[in-house]
């Protein structure tokens, strides 16, 4: 199911390739009239780091500030949102969530499409998208179980196994990102901040316990510590002490879950073409974020936003929760800019965000495909819905319809039948995607929105696929 929901967002990447959540966020920091400098920034960052870092490596680097400094330094309060009320937006551009967003054209309503025999059959159908308003809860008590899946990749580059997933808290990930990294006045110690996650401990302090512990510690992994002691202070520096300070102290402590390096057959896993990984002590029905990096020069760091497992299956083995991973080529990330219409492509410092448009599903639905009843109860994608950021990219591209050869549309303005879109070229730092649509009374409502933080030189996956709150601690 995890793959059927991803695989049009991976159709969308491996053809470019071919073919060359609660209530909106409030803060004092950071508006689109910092876009600007910080780019500035970065520019002048570019020059000074360029003769020190290789190609593969340039892009990240060189976007240290712009991707720390879009939501505000010294401790300022970062701010996901641009707006509170249409006046503050220009043009025709509405408030929706906090985003200024432009409304489909016209009288153009939200429509749904469903895949059946490998084509989209338009349903001529309203989407469900009350889930947004009041997102549904989680069932079930939180359980920490292995999360296993494989690593699918998008564009040419070889085998996934030996990259590695990392699994974060959502919470967690966006504070340390955005302030702890933010506040590093050194460049190369923020970008370091950003960019290093346990496999990369690992392989730069091969055969050293004690530098990969350091390193763990540094990075938050507090559970990845062999050390005793070590593991104590970790765990007492990275202490939750907000509202939630009654939580168990373990999993206050928690920034990052567990990490893996994907395997092969060599290693008894079932695929040598998409890594396979089992992290084990996960808990369902919470927010999180999943990153796959590899070296560099043939793979950029991929993020999923807003991941739930909310699905356990079970097998000789005990149970699990089924998830697969992302990860952009170097290839796709050279080859999208220039299908999507942005031939400067993604410059230093900024990166990509893409996904999916999905209403939240409905029980007992179906559309009809011909004369054929087909059930659709599952989250299904929504036509003519309109995504826009907090940090604006230099071009947001929608797709068109065809499952088999899914290309970007240049002239069209609001989702397709796929409901796939990408934004290209987008400041590294926090962002807020935000997504509408027109429903039949003619009122825009929201489609759904997340809080991101977008690292330099990365792909940010938001995918709307029908809000689910995560579960109390």
């Amino acid at each position: 199911m995890r793959r059927t929901t991803l695989a049009l967002l991976s159709v969308s990447c491996l053809v470019l390739a071919a073919c060359g959540g609660g209530n909106p966020s409030s803060g004092t920091t950071g508006n689109n009239g910092n876009n600007g400098a910080n780019n500035g920034n970065n520019g002048a960052n570019n020059g000074a780091n360029n003769g020190a870092n290789n190609g593969a490596n340039n892009g990240a680097n060189n976007g240290a500030n712009n991707g720390a400094n879009n939501g505000g330094n010294n401790g300022d309060v970062v701010s996901f949102t641009e707006c509170e009320s249409n006046g503050d937006c220009s043009g025709d551009l509405i408030c929706t969530t906090g985003v200024c967003l432009a409304a489909p054209g016209g009288d153009v309503v939200g429509i749904i499409g469903k895949e059946v025999r490998d084509r989209v059959v338009d349903a001529d159908t309203p989407p469900a998208l009350d889930c947004y308003a009041n997102p549904t809860p989680f069932e079930g008590e939180v359980q920490y179980l292995p999360i296993r899946g494989q690593i699918a990749k998008f564009g040419v580059g070889g085998s996934t196994v030996g990259l590695c997933m990392t699994v974060y808290n959502y919470e967690r990930f966006l504070a340390h990102f955005t302030t702890l990294c933010a506040d590093i006045a050194d460049p190369v110690q923020r970008q370091a901040c950003i960019e290093v996650d346990p496999c990369r401990c690992e392989k730069d302090n091969e055969g050293n316990q004690g530098a990969i512990d350091g390193c763990f510690s540094d990075i938050g992994y507090c559970s990845g510590i062999t050390d005793a002691t070590l593991q104590g202070e970790c765990k007492a520096t990275w202490a939750y002490d907000g509202a939630n300070d009654s939580r168990d102290a373990d999993i206050e402590s928690t920034l990052i879950y567990g990490h893996m390096t994907a395997c092969g057959t060599a290693d008894g896993c079932p695929d040598d073409d998409e890594g396979y990984f089992n992290i084990p002590n996960v808990p369902t029905g919470t927010n999180l974020v999943l990153k796959v990096s590899g070296k560099q020069a043939r793979w950029i760091d991929t993020y999923e936003f807003g991941a739930i497992l909310t699905k356990v299956r079970s097998d000789d083995q005990g149970e699990y929760a089924p998830w697969d991973g992302n990860v952009i080529s170097i290839g796709a990330w050279n080859t999208i800019p220039s299908t999507a219409l942005v031939p400067q492509g993604i410059q230093p410092g900024n990166g990509a965000i893409a996904g999916r448009v999905n209403d939240c599903g409905m029980e007992g639905r179906t559309v009809m495909d011909g004369e054929d009843v087909v059930d659709a109860d599952e989250a299904l994608p929504v036509r003519n819905a309109t995504v826009a950021l907090t940090f604006d990219a230099t071009r947001i591209s929608y797709f068109n319809g065809n499952p088999d050869d899914t290309l970007p549309q240049p002239n069209r303005t609001t989702t397709n039948l796929l409901a796939v879109y990408a934004a290209i070229n987008v400041p590294g730092g926090p962002n807020r995607v935000a997504t509408a649509v027109r429903n039949d009374d003619g009122d825009i409502v929201s489609a759904g929105w997340r809080d991101i933080f977008l690292a330099p030189r990365s792909v940010g996956i938001a995918t709307f696929e029908g809000a689910i709150a995560p579960a109390a601690w």
